[in-house]
């Protein structure tokens, strides 16, 4: 199965390679959880990897240490029993339509937080924070690294199409 990497970029008024801004989402492999103990409902996951890329610097994010079995700490998002990249292209292509001012998505697993602003001009400001304890120590805090730029309504919907 080939996945996409969906790809939010800054605005074009941002030409030179060397001041590039964008977050990218490498959806990996999914997978499935079933508690046993609990007789709860099978759950599918999908991993992915996570790009910060600010002019010459790229941080990369990825569950390649963490065990699949224990969802607790990993990139991933849930498909089953709630498709969270469908609810995050829908839910966002209605906040492009609509008069709010701020969209926030953060996963069931909250290993990020995706807040968009409605700005001047019909620009739109990102805000994309990774929740550095929780992926790395399995403890969720308030910690994070993150990344901040403006872009445009066109390249939010097209973030759109891409996640699913």
């Amino acid at each position: 199965m080939v996945f996409c990497m969906p790809i939010l970029t800054c605005s074009d008024d941002n030409n030179s390679n060397d001041s590039k801004v964008f977050f990218e989402l490498d959806l990996k492999n999914t997978f499935t959880i079933k508690d046993t103990c609990h007789k709860e409902e099978e759950q599918s996951w999908q991993s992915y990897e996570l790009k910060l890329h600010s002019g010459t610097k790229t941080i990369e994010f990825n569950s390649a240490d963490k065990n699949p079995n224990e969802v607790k700490g990993l990139f991933c998002f849930n498909i089953k029993p709630v498709n969270e990249l469908k609810n995050l292209s829908e839910n966002l292509k209605s906040f492009l339509e609509n008069e709010e001012e701020h969209f926030v998505f953060e996963p069931l697993e909250p290993s990020i937080e995706l807040r968009i602003s409605k700005s001047h001009a019909n620009s739109f400001k990102i805000e994309l924070w990774v929740d550095a304890g929780n992926t790395s120590t399995i403890i969720y805090t308030w910690d994070a690294l993150g990344i901040r730029f403006m872009t445009t309504k066109e390249k939010l919907i097209q973030f759109c199409s891409e996640l699913i």
